[in-house]
């Protein structure tokens, strides 16, 4: 068997390389490893086979290694490699999970789904016949993908219009952009989600609509980048490193690699964004700004992966990828388990949401005025309470406090003011709720970085006049 013979394989490197000593107990261990799991064949009430079972040994061994090394079968190999490279063959669409259904959030421009008639806000109900109401949005994904020129018939519900309509999209080689860019208050925004093999390439038209429009400022957001292929970032960080070192690779049983930056001087003022999820190649581009002073870091410590992995597929289609090296950033700084601390140290505070489980219904169509004692006025008085007015009371009773709050929550929002629950009042009051509960986040590291920026423009020109 295939499994036996890599097994095996493994073995004799190990053997040649140690002294003949090691010879007896490695015989021993396969031996052990043999029987137990000729015990376990003959013995469990469970069904599993010895392919299972030296696909689970071969998973414990990389496990026994490290958190990132990894056994992978075939189908696993393949995904993996989808992910790092950023292409995969599919329908080209970006779905999500809403109120039980699969909606197409985005549809790319020109591929399989677009030529077939697909568009965002669509429902996906179907693939291929397997009905996907209720089921997570990652299973629908792999439902959709397929080799390249195989056809997939998607039951989509449409808004306007009427029952389900099958839809036929023939797969094609989907290529995923991990940058998007634009230009906020003055400053440039780039987002850099992943580094595959097609970042640098998606980073240059970046830089030219920067260049196009005057930017001289650039924030470089790294937040929640898992990392990804070393040389594409190593290719990325030539565009905002100073000439010298960007990394070091440090292996176990040879000479460091060092890569270098050819770049003479850096063309805009940058700032990174890190936080706990900006990991591995991600830390490795906001350890050579930072080093080499091209940039300020701005946020919270980042992950600490600072070791290389190589991937390595077997015959079968099989494969594994193990740690081979750690890195250092360009003052040796050694990142693996630490992290990035960052140069200014600022998080987005969670906001704070009420509990809003235990508020009485309120009824559509039941107007309420003083003097009136029921529930519905319970439940206005809770919802006017949680949104800052005093309503004296939570009794039921709609008094003199309750109708002075209802008063001024009618002015505040451009009603009269009645002192009466009626229906604008009504509509306006679910409004506000629904806000509170949904509260509109500000990006506060975002925010400070763009004015630390803006603020060393405006003393570079006030220097240079």
């Amino acid at each position: 068997m295939k499994y036996k013979k890599i097994i095996i394989i493994a073995i004799i490197v190990t053997v040649i390389a140690t002294p003949v000593v090691s010879f007896a107990s490695m015989t021993y261990d396969i031996n052990t490893f043999d029987s137990i799991m000729q015990f376990i064949l003959s013995s469990t009430v469970r069904d599993v086979t010895e392919e299972q079972l030296i696909k689970g040994a071969l998973k414990g061994m990389f496990q026994a290694v490290d958190p990132y090394s990894e056994y992978f079968t075939k189908e696993e190999l393949k995904e993996f490699n989808e992910e790092t490279s950023g292409q995969y063959s599919g329908v080209g669409i970006i779905i999500s999970e809403s109120d039980g259904y699969i909606v197409v959030t985005s549809v790319m421009n020109g591929g399989p789904a677009d030529k077939a008639g697909i568009k965002k806000g669509d429902r996906i109900v179907s693939v291929d016949g397997t009905n996907v109401a209720g089921m997570k949005r990652d299973k629908v994904s792999d439902l959709l993908k397929g080799d390249e020129g195989t056809t997939v018939r998607v039951g989509i519900m449409r808004e306007g219009s009427n029952g389900v309509t099958l839809v036929d999209i023939i797969r094609g080689q989907i290529r995923l952009n991990p940058i998007i860019y634009s230009v906020k208050n003055g400053v440039g925004y780039i987002k850099i989600f992943q580094f595959t093999e097609y970042t640098e390439e998606n980073l240059e038209p970046a830089l030219d609509y920067m260049r196009k429009n005057g930017i001289k400022s650039i924030v470089l957001d790294l937040r929640g980048n898992p990392g990804g292929i070393i040389p594409e970032t190593i290719d990325v960080a030539q565009h905002f490193v100073p000439k010298g070192p960007i990394v070091k690779i440090i292996y176990k049983n040879a000479p460091p690699d060092v890569y270098y930056s050819n770049l003479e001087k850096p063309e805009f003022n940058l700032a990174v964004l890190i936080d706990k999820d900006t990991a591995s190649a991600a830390e490795i581009l906001a350890g050579a700004i930072q080093d080499t002073g091209a940039g300020i870091v701005i946020g919270s410590q980042s992950y600490g992966k600072g070791s290389v992995q190589i991937v390595m597929p077997l015959e079968d289609g099989s494969g594994f990828k193990l740690t081979m090296a750690k890195y250092a950033t360009p003052k040796d700084r050694i990142i693996d388990g630490v992290g990035i601390i960052p140069d200014v140290k600022l998080s987005n505070s969670e906001p704070v949401v009420p509990d809003l489980s235990n508020l009485a219904p309120l009824r559509e169509g039941e107007a309420v005025s003083r003097g009136s004692i029921n529930l519905q006025v319970f439940a206005l008085q809770q919802r006017l309470k949680l949104l800052g007015y005093d309503v004296g009371e939570l009794d039921g009773v709609f008094g003199q406090a309750t109708e002075r709050a209802l008063k001024e929550f009618q002015t505040r929002n451009g009603l009269k003011a009645t002192g009466t629950l009626d229906e604008y009042t009504y509509i306006n009051l679910v409004d506000a709720m629904d806000r509170l509960a949904h509260p509109e986040v500000r990006d506060i590291v975002l925010e400070t970085a763009i004015q630390m920026l803006k603020n060393k423009e405006d003393k570079g020109m006030i220097q240079s006049q």
